[in-house]
């Protein structure tokens, strides 16, 4: 019955989750697949061009390779049967699906053929979106600010004088983000005070308001937060939108008050998921909410949320992967408080080579400094090395924060060195970036609202407050429960101790008077015995089918989801998967031991050990283990043996040598001493050894 039961309880488990996976990822799949069977079964040109721009639209975040191929296909449609007009959305298409892969460079000449032909043909809501992105183009790729302002402006006039409020409004809020590269903070608010009457009349929902009015306050943070913070609470004042609560998340953290801003990057996390749209933010919510947990010194939980964040990020178009860099950034710190340097130094490079691959400088100088701060406790010079670019690289990018953080690394490697010359004056350069910063002034910008600040706190405590009496209840819950199993286990063993005793009084009272009964007794007790065996053996046996089950449909199901399974989902098919692993592992043991238990009958026969180890040591190489082992084995003899019983000896002594093992490289030696026939064979590691006390000063030989 507790078989049965765990068989039912697994397989309603999984049926729960084919039901409740994110309807969204079904709707896409469905709505792609629909597009699909409506474009082969088309036979007219018109309609198939329609077709194919809607499945370049769909997939166009998704599937860049599918995307990119439907677009093709509908510009060179559209040109053949002269249908200007869905040339104009394809020649966009076709840019926007470049500007995120290697090839940006081309994506203007499709830009500028959209905004030309929409022009021409007076498409302005077309015409508005080709110079957006053409605007964009110049901000990031050709570093143009003069045309990257001129062709926001011409988008704006454009937008008005066809009353397209969102691409007005949209225009004005880019400008007001370019100018935060100037600190040009009037200049700023101008835009975004018309940016906020133009979202205004195209919706009176406040959600684009409050998002543009925080995206400025998030570039001005480096180099003035406390006009950040001033931002912030004023596009509190529209909506509280998730990014903002990421933002304000890290403003609190910045300032020490890590309770509320991990109440705010929570709040923020439940919002991404329960849309299920942007799961670039997502990623970004993740990576805050890791920096929370290391400030908290909350390494395991850091550790877990950077790998989550990692998986959904990694397979996302490069524009997405923006917290890419810095999860791999903070899983290298969390290795590094594990012990793990040459693992962590690995995350460091690949933090810094993501962030170049991306093109996202602030990450390039972020990664750069910890890893500077990384080697300057272990190699001054690569520390200085590092930690002079990254300061070299944030004072060319106004990054007054990292700057200064770099100039107290310099202060702290050149003191090591001796050099207090230079030591003094990178302590005096941090000293004059402090000043500039005014950091403390965010605790300032903080007061705006005290009823406000004083109310998030509340919250955030209350919360925070909730989550560890949570976590007190679920600890007393597990104490209740293993002293309701001790007791139990305990009454068990006292009544069959009780029995057993009552049985050996018997039997000696028995045997007293019966000494015949000596044989008879005997044989039932090895019946007994082989019983038990026997029980254990078919018992673990009968265990691995139904485990097989569970983890084959886990599998099955990974697969049917495939790219677009949700976060949580994956979490809980991990989850099942793992432990399934693991208890078939257990199973193995037992086993494994099963067969070792007793007084072995063994069947004798000639093993060569030298062709045994060698078989051994070729699984080991070939498993998935990421660790490098060394064997070291000598010639080895021949012996007549049960092959079963050494194979699994010699098997057992190798793996627990690597498991329990320390070492960079664990290392094997296996060799033996023949003394007048006996051989006594050796097996030794560099592993964590055994206490003195556990060891036997008996040895078997051969």
């Amino acid at each position: 019955p507790l078989l049965l039961g765990r068989d039912l309880f697994c397989f309603c488990l999984i049926f729960s989750l084919i039901i409740f996976v994110d309807s969204s990822i079904f709707a896409k799949i469905n709505n792609v697949d629909s597009l699909q069977v409506l474009l082969s079964n088309s036979s007219s040109n018109s309609e198939r061009l329609t077709l194919l721009n809607e499945l370049t639209e769909v997939l166009i975040n998704n599937d860049f390779e599918k995307a990119r191929s439907f677009a093709q296909e509908s510009l060179d449609l559209s040109q053949k049967i002269r249908d200007q007009k869905k040339e104009v959305k394809a020649l966009y298409n076709m840019g926007l699906i470049l500007y995120e892969t290697s090839e940006r460079s081309i994506s203007l000449g499709y830009f500028e053929k959209s905004e030309r032909l929409a022009n021409k043909l007076e498409l302005r809501e077309l015409q508005a979106h080709s110079l957006m992105s053409i605007a964009k183009y110049h901000r990031y790729t050709s570093r143009d600010s003069t045309k990257t302002v001129n062709n926001f402006l011409k988008s704006a006039e454009v937008s008005k004088s066809i009353d397209f409020h969102w691409g007005t409004g949209r225009s004005y809020a880019k400008l007001a983000s370019f100018y935060t590269r100037y600190n040009q903070i009037e200049l700023c608010e101008e835009y975004l005070d018309l940016a906020a009457r133009y979202y205004g009349k195209y919706n009176r929902e406040s959600n684009p308001t409050a998002h543009y009015i925080t995206e400025v306050g998030d570039k001005l943070w480096a180099f003035n937060p406390q006009k950040s913070m001033d931002l912030y609470f004023k596009a509190k004042e529209y909506k509280l939108i998730p990014n903002l609560m990421v933002s304000l998340a890290k403003a609190h953290r910045f300032i020490g008050e890590s309770e509320i801003a991990l109440n705010y990057i929570k709040n923020a996390i439940s919002h991404y998921r329960e849309s299920g749209t942007d799961k670039g933010k997502l990623g970004i919510a993740i990576s805050e909410l890791a920096e929370i947990y290391i400030q908290l010194k909350d390494y395991n939980s850091a550790n877990t949320t950077v790998d989550e964040g990692i998986e959904i990020l990694r397979h996302l178009s490069r524009s997405a992967q923006k917290a890419l860099p810095d999860l791999y950034r903070i899983k290298a710190i969390t290795l590094e408080q594990q012990g793990f340097n040459k693992e962590a130094l690995n995350y460091l490079n690949l933090s810094i080579e993501e962030a170049i691959r991306i093109r996202y400088t602030d990450a390039i100088i972020r990664s750069t400094l910890t890893l500077g701060i990384f080697q300057s406790t272990r190699n001054l010079n690569e520390g200085k090395k590092h930690c002079t670019n990254s300061r070299k690289k944030a004072k060319s990018n106004k990054q007054i924060n990292l700057e200064m953080e770099s100039c107290d690394c310099l202060f702290k490697i050149y003191k090591s060195e001796g050099d207090f010359k230079e030591a003094m004056y990178f302590l005096e350069q941090k000293f004059i970036l402090k000043d500039t910063l005014s950091t403390m002034n965010i605790s300032n910008a903080l007061g705006i609202n005290n009823k406000l600040a004083k109310k998030d706190k509340l919250i955030a405590e209350q919360s925070f407050q909730k989550e560890i009496k949570e976590k007190e209840l679920r600890n007393q819950y597990l104490i209740n429960a293993a002293l309701i199993f001790g007791m139990l286990l305990g009454i068990l063993l006292l009544g069959y101790t009780t029995r057993s005793n009552r049985r050996i009084s018997r039997q000696n009272r028995e045997i007293s008077n019966q000494k015949d009964e000596i044989f008879q007794t005997n044989l039932n007790l090895e019946r007994s015995n082989e019983e038990l065996e026997r029980f254990a053996h078919i018992a673990s046996h009968d265990l691995k089918s139904p485990l097989i089950s569970i983890i084959s449909l886990t599998a099955l199901l990974r697969q049917k989801l495939e790219k677009d399974i949700n976060a949580n989902v994956a979490d809980i098919l991990d989850f099942i998967e793992n432990n399934g692993k693991r208890m078939q592992r257990l199973i193995e043991d037992v086993l494994e031991y099963s067969r070792l238990e007793g007084e072995e009958s063994l069947n004798q026969e000639v093993v060569d050990l030298n062709q045994l180890t060698n078989e051994i040591t070729q699984l080991i190489k070939n498993s998935s283990s990421s660790k490098e082992v060394k064997f070291e084995i000598s010639e080895l003899p021949t012996l007549n043996w049960s092959h079963s019983k050494i194979y699994l000896l010699f098997k057992n002594l190798i793996e627990n040598g690597i498991k329990y093992n320390e070492s960079e490289i664990p290392t094997i030696k296996i060799y033996h001493i023949n003394n007048s026939g006996r051989h006594t064979i050796f097996i030794e590691d560099n592993g964590i050894g055994i206490k003195n006390e556990s060891l036997s000063s008996n040895r078997r030989s051969y």
